[in-house]
């Protein structure tokens, strides 16, 4: 069994002198969202076995602060072809990962991630806003055996859910 975590970087800032689309970085809600994911999956104990993320500056960024709050030993792999591209390619970019690996994170962008999810369970309609993070597990030994239809949504889970399960974790103020 491998697991697919489909993470959409996290929000980014519009008001920024960034030249492109490309070079936005995340605004400080995107910087929260992102630490949210990481340490989210490390208290449920699914930290990624690799990280695979778009090299756009705002998925490189939720990348690295999920890693660092998460404190995951994740390999990262940076991915170029993952800025703007189809669930085609995304699931090229998860079967390239090590077959060892039994937990695959792709950050990526939309409508990429919503359409990864959709096709790999059989179909299913997404709202997919900035920071959701959705884990599929599909039937394989091996990650180059993952293929759209056979995975089944085990969760899909968005900031504000996220930041909810942290505070109570935490306990009454």
């Amino acid at each position: 069994m491998k697991s697919l975590y489909v993470l959409r970087h996290g929000k980014s800032d519009w008001n920024t002198s960034a030249g492109s689309d490309f070079d936005r970085p995340l605004a400080a809600r995107g910087v929260a969202s992102a630490g949210l994911v990481g340490r989210f999956l490390a208290s449920i104990q699914e930290i990624p076995t690799v990280v695979v993320a778009s090299t756009a500056v705002r998925a490189a960024e939720t990348a690295r602060i999920a890693i660092e709050e998460g404190g995951w030993s994740s390999e990262l792999i940076d991915e170029p072809d993952l800025y703007g591209a189809s669930a085609d390619r995304m699931l090229r970019a998860a079967r390239s990962a090590p077959d060892s690996a039994e937990r695959v994170l792709l950050v990526a962008h939309e409508p990429g991630c919503s359409e990864l999810v959709d096709r790999m369970v059989g179909g299913c309609a997404l709202r997919y806003p900035t920071a959701a993070l959705a884990r599929i597990d599909c039937p394989v030994e091996t990650t180059s055996d993952l293929a759209f239809g056979i995975g089944a949504l085990e969760w899909l889970v968005i900031p504000r859910t996220l930041a909810a399960f942290e505070a109570s974790a935490r306990g009454p103020a």
